[in-house]
């Protein structure tokens, strides 16, 4: 989970840093808060959500055979 934390952290960053190099201007505060709650909800609970689902499934301890190894009979 840290990581995909510190990938939104990153990303963010870099955006917003094209964006002002590109010639934007910052928005009202009102505006930029419903945007950072817009994608708080839409990408960061999301996130959240597919990583405990794939925890609560398992895949996180999937175990694939070696296809090198593989025993022919």
């Amino acid at each position: 989970m840290f990581i995909a934390c510190i990938k939104g952290l990153v990303a963010g960053s870099v955006n917003v840093a094209f964006a002002l190099t590109f010639g934007a201007i910052w928005p009202k505060v009102p505006t930029a808060a419903l945007a950072m709650l817009t994608g708080f909800a839409g990408y960061g609970v999301s996130l959240v959500l597919f990583v405990v689902a794939l925890r609560n499934l398992g895949t996180a301890h999937a175990h694939f055979p070696d296809i090198h190894h593989r025993h022919t009979h």
